[in-house]
C-alpha cells in the first residue's frame, strides 16, 4: 500500500501542477484570454508576472487555493504552488520534479532542439534531481516521439513517465 501512495502523489501533483488556469479563465474570461495571448513562447515564471500585472493574482495561488479547498494533502498544494520555482521551498522535490516534466514537454511541444532544452533547465533542478543535463538531450529526442503520437496529451504522459 506504501508503494502505491508513494506513486500516486507524484503523479497527482503532476496532473494537477496547473488546474489554477481554469478558474482564472473561468472568473477572468477577458483578462486570462488576455494572458494567454500575452504569454505564447513565454516561461511559467514570465507568465507568473504577466498574470500579477494584468489580473493581480496567478494560476499558482488559485490553484493552490483551489487544492487546500478540497483537501488535497499539503505536498500536493505546494507542488501546484511552486513547480515554476522549485528552489523557491527546497524541501518538496517533487515540484523540482513537476518543473522539469512541464519544461521538457512544454518546450518539446513548441518543437525546440532536445539541446536547447536542455540548456535552458535550471542547473539547480537538475542537481537537486541529480540529472545529467549532458546526456538529457539525447533522453528529450526519444520523449519527442511521444509529442507526435500523443499530441497535447504529452504533458501529463510525460510527467507520469519521469515519475
Amino acid at each position: 500500500m506504501e508503494r502505491k501512495q508513494e506513486s500516486e502523489t507524484p503523479y497527482i501533483a503532476a496532473l494537477m501542477h496547473s488546474i489554477g488556469q481554469l478558474p482564472i479563465h473561468i472568473m477572468f474570461p477577458v483578462a486570462g484570454a488576455e494572458v494567454e495571448s500575452m504569454c505564447k513562447g513565454f516561461c511559467v515564471i514570465e507568465r507568473k508576472s504577466i498574470e500579477h500585472s494584468v489580473i493581480g493574482l496567478d494560476y499558482f495561488e488559485v490553484g493552490e487555493e483551489l487544492a487546500n479547498c478540497r483537501n488535497f494533502p499539503e505536498k500536493i498544494q505546494r507542488v501546484i504552488r511552486y513547480y515554476a520555482d522549485p528552489m523557491h521551498d527546497r524541501e518538496c522535490t517533487l515540484a523540482s520534479l513537476v518543473y522539469m516534466a512541464a519544461h521538457i514537454s512544454f518546450d518539446l511541444e513548441a518543437n525546440k532542439p532536445a539541446y536547447k532544452i536542455a540548456q535552458t533547465l535550471n542547473p539547480d533542478v537538475a542537481k537537486v534531481m541529480d540529472v545529467d543535463i549532458g546526456a538529457l538531450p539525447e533522453r528529450n529526442e526519444m520523449y519527442r516521439a511521444f509529442v507526435k503520437v500523443r499530441g497535447g496529451a504529452f504533458n501529463w504522459s510525460m510527467q507520469h513517465h519521469l515519475i
